[in-house]
């Protein structure tokens, strides 16, 4: 049986629901290397950031949500390998949660979602993130296309709603918000989970920013957890002028770290300021709350070992057989699950968000 593999692929465990000291294992160039963890709880972390526009101290970390529709576009996989127009136009929507500060304009987040939708772990981050005086706007891009994620087996994402057509999302999310009267257009950010974070991850790369992004617009940093680096592109290690930061977990079933170290390292040899951050015995979905249960399937397919290649007429193909891959090759075995991991979470909330404040302090 062929699997017609998406550019990413999963059912993102989060959808129920280290090493702190560890310094990250592959720096960048230029002056946002990842700092040392110097905070042990985002208190310290808030009151360690004078110059950025904190919000007020205050159990209400949010001024206000907004709901705001936007168009966007479906990118099927062969017309996003071969630079090709969207296709069918979509409105979807995102929560813009505002923080309680009264600077005129905040720095922003973009959140792109995993494969299995809107999910909690998510408030968390906008609760941290909302503290520091960043603005986060939670794009869903399933409910607009009519797509939902599966409570059952292991689904793989494609149509409509696959990561190109979330990279997409993401640059029409970037130019709603630079239009936006509380937003600083020069410090958005955006910060994927999943198969979110692939698409972070293309959204990263020279070629499809040239070919998606409105002009004069780009993206301030890149924030990129658990994402899928299964595939190798063409040019994929050409990436834009912004820091790009990665957050895995060590024991991840469902996406290989050991794929997004290749990518990391290519990256970094063509002169981009990127890195990676690993977690000892974190999977997939680390950044969950306590108390939801893992995930556990044993008989879903599991493609995380095998390596996807772009060829020269534009097609995806196993690496080690130069075919479309299939269910009887090597690399496809059974086996998923993930879930909480209490000191990943802490590790990454201090990383991220401390990294956030030091790339969208104004200069």
């Amino acid at each position: 049986m062929t699997l017609d593999l998406p550019l990413t692929y999963g059912d993102d465990f989060n959808e129920r629901g280290t090493r702190a000291r560890k310094r990250y294992g592959t720096a960048g160039r230029g002056r946002l290397a990842w700092p040392a963890v110097v905070a042990r709880c985002l208190v310290p972390l808030a009151l360690a950031a004078a110059p950025f526009a904190r919000a007020a101290e205050s159990e209400v970390t949010a001024f206000r949500s907004e709901i705001i529709p936007f168009e966007t576009a479906d990118l099927p996989q062969q017309a996003f390998l071969s630079g090709g127009p969207t296709t069918k136009t979509r409105t979807i929507a995102g929560e813009l949660s505002l923080p309680n500060t009264e600077t005129p304009r905040v720095p922003a987040v973009i959140v792109l979602h995993g494969d299995g939708g809107l999910v909690p772990n998510h408030s968390p981050w906008v609760r941290a993130l909302n503290r520091l005086g960043i603005a986060v706007f939670n794009v869903d891009s399933f409910s607009g296309r009519g797509t939902f994620a599966k409570a059952h087996g292991f689904v793989f994402i494609q149509g409509s709603a696959n990561v190109a057509s979330r990279m997409v999302d993401a640059y029409r999310a970037l130019d709603l918000l630079s239009r936006h009267p509380r937003i600083d257009p020069d410090r958005i950010a955006v910060m994927g989970f999943s198969g979110g974070a692939s698409a972070a991850r293309y959204a990263a790369m020279q070629r499809f920013a040239g070919a998606r992004a409105a002009p004069g617009q780009r993206f301030a940093a890149f924030v990129l957890v658990y994402p899928n680096c299964t595939v190798t592109l063409r040019d994929d290690a050409q990436l834009v002028k912004a820091p790009v930061r990665i957050h895995h977990g060590e024991a991840d079933r469902m996406t290989s770290i050991d794929l997004c170290r290749d990518w990391v390292a290519r990256a970094h040899k063509a002169g981009a300021d990127i890195a990676l951050r690993p977690y000892a015995g974190a999977g997939h979905g680390f950044d969950i709350p306590d108390g939801i249960p893992p995930v556990e399937r044993p008989d879903a397919i599991n493609v995380s070992r095998c390596r996807l290649r772009e060829t020269d007429d534009g097609r995806l193909v196993n690496s080690d057989t130069g075919r479309q891959l299939d269910s009887d090759d090597a690399c496809v075995g059974k086996g998923a699950g993930g879930g909480p991991h209490g000191a990943a979470r802490v590790a990454a909330t201090a990383e991220v968000t401390e990294f956030l404040v030091e790339v969208l302090t104004p200069r």
